[in-house]
C-alpha cells in the first residue's frame, strides 16, 4: 500500500485589523443632528419625498428616492405642520393619479375596475345592500327560547353554591362536545 502524506495547509497571513468607525452621538431628544450640508439638506430632501409621493403614491419609495427612511417621513409628518399640509396636497395629487390610471383600465375592458369606479362614483344604485341585525324585535337582545334570564339583582341574592354550580355549568356548555 502507498503510504498517504498529508498536504500541509497554506498558512493564512494575518492581515491588519480594521478600525471601527467611532460611534455617532446620538442627538438629543428634540435637537437635530447637524448634517454637512445643515437644514438645506433636510428642505432638499423633504422637497423631494413630496415630490416623490405625489407622481407615485408610495411612502416607501418616495423616502427611498429621497435617501431617508420612510419613519422619517413619518416623524417629520407629526412634528412638521407644514410638511404635513403639503403632504396631505401631495397625496390628493397621487389618488389623482391612481383615479386616471383606473378610468384607463376601465375603458381597456376591466370589469373589475368599472363595478369598482360604479360603486364609488356611482349613485346609490350600485352599492351593494346588506343589513346584519343583531338584536331581536324592536331592538331588544337576541334570547334563545327556552333560555333563563338572571339578572345581576339577583345573581346578588343567590347563594354561592349555586353561584360555583352555575360557573360550573356554563364552562361546560361552552366547551364542544365530542360525540
Amino acid at each position: 500500500m502507498a503510504k498517504r502524506t498529508a498536504k500541509k495547509r497554506p498558512v493564512k497571513k494575518k492581515t491588519a485589523t480594521r478600525k471601527k468607525a467611532p460611534a455617532r452621538k446620538k442627538a438629543k431628544k428634540g435637537k437635530k443632528r447637524k448634517t454637512a450640508g445643515g437644514r438645506a439638506k433636510d428642505v432638499d430632501a423633504r422637497d423631494r419625498v413630496l415630490e416623490k409621493f405625489g407622481d407615485t403614491g408610495s411612502i416607501t419609495l418616495a423616502a427611498k428616492a429621497a435617501g431617508v427612511n420612510r419613519h422619517t417621513v413619518h416623524t417629520w409628518r407629526r412634528e412638521d405642520k407644514g410638511f404635513a399640509k403639503r403632504f396631505e396636497e401631495a397625496r390628493q395629487v397621487a389618488v389623482t393619479m391612481l383615479e386616471d390610471e383606473a378610468v384607463k383600465l376601465a375603458k381597456n375592458r376591466s370589469e373589475r375596475m368599472i363595478q369598482f369606479l360604479l360603486r364609488c362614483w356611482g349613485s346609490e344604485r350600485y352599492v351593494e345592500r346588506r343589513k346584519n341585525e343583531h338584536t331581536g324585535a324592536g331592538g331588544a337582545p337576541l334570547i334563545p327560547e327556552g333560555a333563563v334570564v338572571i339578572t345581576a339583582d339577583k345573581l346578588k341574592e343567590l347563594p354561592l353554591d349555586v353561584l360555583r354550580a352555575l360557573r360550573t355549568v356554563a364552562a361546560g356548555a361552552a366547551q364542544p362536545h365530542g360525540d
